[in-house]
């Protein structure tokens, strides 16, 4: 568990501050902050590196709440961050989590701009990303021959993860698609469980690549920078529509 330090201003009579470090004293005078650690003091704000304390790197971070009509299930598409420095970003919802990394942004207009994607892994069923695809009719490695398709060879590309639907409702992962056709899908591996005739099989798109963005009625952000220098920010937006599923 992380540890804070929680600074008290007694001109603003309450816990002002909050600290990513750990000193073993700390106290403001003359409108300096000077803190001890490990028998050693240190003057802080007198140098020009940041994000650094005793030695150890820490990382500023700045959480905020995107929750514009919250009476309404919204899509969250974007994310913009006006800032002289670009950021990473962990997005959270009611019903999911997502990401986006600092080299996925782009400076548009002055603006760090990106898309919203869910994390690798995530797999949502209600996503439109995630469909059915028939019932196993034979199985001879590496294919698969089915009864009763849904529309395959229209939707389904070659990458997207197959799985089976088990006894219990849970999906099972097979493998990856490597080819397909209106009844016939080809696997580039062999499968990671076992098949039989009679089992209902979905595919589902990368979850990082086919993101659709975040879905809730509000959303968390958090940005995280590393830099050593100075960095400012000014606002963070999205585009955001009402969702209707």
């Amino acid at each position: 568990m992380a540890i804070e330090t929680l600074s008290y201003s007694p001109a603003a009579n309450g816990w002002s501050s909050r600290w990513s470090f750990e000193p073993d004293w700390m106290v403001g005078m003359n409108n300096k902050l000077y803190t001890w650690k490990d028998g050693s003091l240190y003057e802080h704000y007198s140098n020009e590196t940041r994000n650094e304390f005793y030695g150890v790197a820490y990382p500023s971070t700045v959480t905020s709440i995107l929750n514009e009509f919250p009476q309404d299930r919204k899509m969250y598409k974007t994310l913009a961050v006006d800032s002289d420095h670009v950021w990473s970003a962990e997005v959270e919802t009611e019903l999911g989590e997502g990401a986006i990394a600092s080299d996925e942004f782009q400076l548009k207009e002055g603006v760090w701009f990106a898309f919203i994607r869910r994390n690798d892994g995530d797999l949502d069923l209600h996503e439109i990303s995630v469909q059915g695809l028939g019932v196993v009719d034979a199985f001879n490695y590496p294919n698969i021959d089915l009864a009763y398709p849904y529309d395959t060879d229209r939707h389904i590309s070659i990458g997207d993860a197959l799985y089976k639907i088990d006894g219990s409702g849970a999906l099972v992962f097979l493998a990856n698609v490597l080819y397909h056709n209106e009844f016939t899908i080809s696997v580039d591996a062999p499968l990671a469980a076992p098949l039989t005739i009679g089992d209902f099989l979905v595919y589902a798109k990368n979850s990082v690549a086919e993101s659709f963005g975040a879905r809730g009625y509000h959303m968390i952000v958090k940005l995280t920078n590393n830099d050593p220098v100075q960095v400012e920010i000014y606002s963070l937006r999205s585009n955001v529509f009402k969702s209707f599923e």
